[in-house]
């Protein structure tokens, strides 16, 4: 499933002829047989991140002050961050479920 998903992003193309930076704008085609493939790979992702950044302690919902003794010594930058990439996979996915699977 990985191998697929980075196939598709390795197929991507250059919408900005000669652009390149912040001002670089690409267009992703996904076929649709890839559809579960990449809801397997970003879901594999955010448990990764869930895991690695303790996002949902015992189950519970993120707490963006959880202290210490919920997280130990994970760094809270970092931590938000983690969640706000978890967050926009979750919203790929969902668009996958509506629009592909």
């Amino acid at each position: 499933d990985v191998g697929i998903l980075l196939d598709d992003l390795d197929a991507m193309e250059t919408e900005s002829a000669g652009k390149k930076g912040p001002d670089a704008k690409f267009r992703l085609s996904v076929p649709v047989d890839h559809g579960t493939a990449w809801f397997s790979t970003l879901n594999q992702a955010r448990l990764l991140l869930d895991q690695q950044y303790v996002l949902h302690p015992g189950g519970e919902e993120f707490e963006p002050d959880a202290g210490p003794a919920l997280i130990g010594d994970v760094d809270p930058a970092q931590r938000f961050a983690a969640y706000m990439r978890y967050e926009f996979y979750a919203g790929i996915q969902e668009w996958i479920v509506k629009h592909v699977l």
